[in-house]
């Protein structure tokens, strides 16, 4: 291997947290040590600073979906749930920060958590059978006591801070139960005060109160020792007019906030049991703006904030209905591709869900394209000739002006499933996208310039650098490349090396090199009609997934779903030995990479998150 220096993370950027329609999420926040907010986004735990929007660490020890993540009230570690019902308890203090303190098994689904006031035990519900919830401790998982009595699912929990201490549940079979303890045991169940699902319960600051929300659009307030319903807040007027799926008390416990399907957050006075304020900030609101989590924090600043189902985190401003201090945005989905545009500073990237999120270089931070969009999963996109070029699902292609930051409303049919598109090197008007009904189509000025029937499935497209050359991978598991003259694509040079269906293609900037990548993890690399190294380079362990040139050309970026990226710089002898290996750069893999400059490379990962990699120069 190279002797190269490693290369450096610079930046980790965070995605969104992740939702599901008709349920509240739970997040939670710490003024430990600065102040941050953790959520769960596929099998990682976020930690992101509510002061610099851009930065964040990641947790990655969970082996499948995590659910929820609460901080212990001591802000010294974390406890995080997973789909397959096991809670980690983890560290977050300087110098141990993600340190595995214990793993414990309590159920088969983990939904909510809470921490009793001397960070030694948790209550952790979800789903299973015989075991729905349990109370343990930390450095044991010992049980301490019996969370029963409960039919269906449990959604939310909360633990008393103070004496004599309670533990209070909420589930899908209606009911809100009340626990004494330790040993915790049932006390009563307050079935008959909602009549649909209680989506979360919360004792108050001070433990005097504990209040459920729910589907019923009900705020219902009981004595936070004894249990006994007190009130209900109804403002028949101001209040929620759909499910409501999260609150948080304000810190003197003399207001909450509430986060619901209507779209709409509100603050209530607890004394009056009205709506101080409504909070509805989006002109026409769809479904992603339904809002299904609240968090209220003080630490060195207060902020105040709720969650959309399309994983938006908005920072309210108690002050203002309308204007909240910050909309942050960006990567909610699977990432389906990644495109630079740097001259104006920024790259893009398209989502599962339609979102395109453009990011700006400089302060890290993400924008939606507004407007409708494809409605659908955004496959490929690419800059060209002034707009940014989005193909989707809908089988459309729309060129959307930079200038202008909207999804364009007019749209082109493609007459087929668009898998790959590629902007011209040398003529950025020049557009070509591949169809899986085995046809490629050739744009130019955002015209319908060619359409070429193929005799076999592409699966990618690259434009070499003078745009004389169309290069295709295919599922026949062959490359293809067609000359481009005259603004006419005719066949060219057949490549049948690869053993599986080639899915990259990648022409080697100021050269006619290009390199391919196959199903399995071989790499190639052909110029002038033969394959300069015969045996191709094979040193991931798993597929590889992601290519990509520096800017000169000097060096040749691959990722893989075994999480590591090589970059490889010999392109006269082929060696083995000149390789630079990053390795754990994304947990579950690496889906996408770019080089924004000769020393600085973009990757994107199955974990939804961005990376900004500082790559040492060649030696």
């Amino acid at each position: 291997m190279s002797d190269q220096k490693e290369a450096k993370l610079v930046k980790t950027l965070p995605p969104l947290p992740h939702t599901n329609r008709g349920y509240g999420i739970h997040v939670s926040t710490t003024a430990k040590n600065g102040d941050y907010i953790f959520y769960a986004v596929g099998k990682t735990v976020i930690q992101r600073s509510l002061s610099d929007l851009s930065s964040c660490q990641v947790f990655s020890q969970h082996k499948t979906k995590v659910n929820v993540a609460r901080v212990s009230p001591n802000g010294a570690m974390v406890a995080s749930g997973d789909d397959e019902g096991k809670v980690i308890i983890w560290e977050i203090t300087a110098g141990v920060w993600g340190k595995v303190k214990n793993s414990i098994d309590i159920n088969s689904n983990i939904l909510d958590i809470d921490w009793a006031e001397d960070n030694k035990k948790i209550i952790a519900v979800g789903a299973g059978d015989p075991n729905k919830a349990k109370v343990v401790t930390v450095d044991s998982g010992n049980s301490v006591g019996k969370i029963d009595m409960h039919s269906k699912t449990i959604l939310s929990c909360s633990y008393r801070q103070q004496r004599p201490f309670r533990i209070a549940t909420c589930a899908e079979d209606f009911a809100v139960n009340f626990y004494e303890g330790p040993p915790f045991k049932f006390n009563k169940s307050l079935a008959a005060e909602h009549s649909r699902y209680p989506n979360c319960v919360r004792f108050s600051p001070d433990g005097s109160q504990l209040i459920s929300v729910g589907a019923d659009s009900k705020i219902v307030v009981f004595d936070g020792k004894s249990g006994d319903k007190v009130k209900e807040l109804v403002d028949q007027k101001n209040g929620h007019k759909a499910s409501i799926y999260s609150f948080s008390w304000s810190h003197d416990g003399k207001s909450i906030l509430t986060a619901s399907a209507d779209k709409t957050a509100k603050l209530w006075s607890i004394e009056d049991g009205t709506v101080v304020r409504t909070f509805s900030w989006i002109p026409k609101p769809d479904t992603g703006d339904m809002l299904v989590s609240t968090f209220w924090h003080k630490g060195a600043e207060e902020y105040v904030g709720v969650i959309s189902l399309n994983g938006a985190i908005t920072l309210l401003d108690l002050e203002s209905a309308d204007k909240p201090k910050a909309i942050i945005q960006g990567a909610s989905a699977l990432v389906q591709c990644l495109a630079l545009d740097t001259p104006n500073g920024n790259f893009y990237l398209s989502c599962q869900d339609g979102q395109v999120a453009r990011y700006d270089m400089k302060t890290h931070l993400a924008q939606w394209l507004p407007g409708k969009g494809h409605g659908k999963s955004v496959s490929n996109l690419g800059v060209s000739d002034g707009a940014l070029v989005t193909v989707g699902l809908d089988d459309k292609i729309r060129f959307n002006d930079l200038g202008a930051f909207q999804f364009s409303g007019d749209a082109s049919a493609l007459g087929g499933l668009p898998v790959a598109l590629a902007v011209g090197k040398k003529d950025s008007s020049l557009v070509a996208v591949a169809l899986t009904q085995k046809k490629l189509l050739l744009f130019s000025k955002k015209s319908l310039a060619q359409t070429v029937d193929l005799s076999f499935e592409p699966t990618s497209v690259d434009f070499s650098s003078d745009d004389t050359l169309v290069a295709l991978g295919g599922k026949d598991k062959k490359v293809h490349v067609f000359k481009l003259s005259g603004g006419k694509l005719s066949e060219g040079d057949v490549y049948s090396e690869s053993d599986r269906p080639v899915t990259f293609v990648g022409y080697r900037p100021g050269s006619n090199m290009l390199a391919t990548i196959d199903g399995e993890r071989r790499i190639y690399f052909y110029e002038d009609g033969k394959n300069k190294n015969v045996h191709g380079w094979d040193f991931h362990s798993q597929s590889v997934t992601a290519g990509a040139w520096s800017p000169s050309g000097a060096r040749f970026a691959t990722g893989s779903a075994d999480q590591k990226v090589i970059i490889w710089s010999d392109f006269k002898t082929f060696s083995d030995d000149k390789r630079l290996v990053i390795p754990d750069v994304h947990v579950g893999g690496v889906d996408h990479l770019a080089w924004w400059d000769e020393n600085t490379l973009i990757s994107v990962g199955v974990d939804r998150s961005v990376r900004i990699w500082d790559v040492p120069p060649l030696s």
